[in-house]
């Protein structure tokens, strides 16, 4: 019996994935000698895991990744405060409250994320983001089972990374495909709703 829904932040719930490839393929180019279309393969091949260590696919030199990981979360945190959630966004995790534990994940600081969903009105029970050294979303279905005591067969997870939905299975949670993907063909108001809850 599913009793928490752990939804995937940027590209499940707000139209961001652009965004962060545009900036992501820029910081690295910026200082790295390498043609833009292989840039943009590898950092999209990673889509998923924490910007900063997408970036140890591309340097070595650990000052030089943390000034470009800088200059990349000031930009894109900037851009992103003023990109809405999806219109069904807000009512849907209201919803969903109201039978599962709604928790979101994501690879953007744990600061930011809690002052976009502030910003927006968006009040899921649970809000991880990335709390460096080592709070990543890789350890985010762990800490659900440590602290909130589910069971794996007790959470799904809804997202829109190849590379998270692979980890999620590896880790035995049940995935859902990204409700992202499925807007494209259809519009009603509460998608997300509907296909989780029927």
């Amino acid at each position: 019996m599913i009793k928490c829904i752990l939804l995937d932040f940027d590209g499940t719930l707000v139209d961001s994935m652009k965004m962060h490839t545009k900036y992501a393929v820029y910081f690295i180019k910026k200082y790295k000698n390498m043609p833009e279309w292989m840039i943009r393969k590898k950092y999209l091949a990673s889509a998923g895991l924490p910007f900063r260590y997408q970036l140890d696919l591309f340097f070595d030199d650990e000052k030089l990744k943390e000034r470009i990981y800088n200059e990349y979360v000031e930009k894109v945190h900037a851009e992103l405060i003023k990109i809405p959630p999806y219109s069904d966004v807000k009512d849907g995790i209201e919803i969903l409250k109201r039978k599962y534990t709604i928790a979101v994940t994501s690879g953007t600081k744990q600061e930011f994320l809690e002052e976009y969903m502030s910003r927006y009105g968006l009040n899921p029970d649970i809000i991880m983001g990335f709390r460096p050294p080592e709070f990543e979303k890789s350890r985010h279905i762990e800490y659900l089972i440590e602290k909130y005591g589910f069971k794996r067969n007790e959470i799904i997870f809804v997202g829109d990374s190849p590379l998270d939905m692979k980890r999620a299975k590896e880790k035995g949670i049940y995935t859902a495909v990204s409700y992202t993907h499925l807007r494209a063909h259809e519009t009603s108001l509460h998608l997300v709703c509907r296909l989780l809850l029927e």
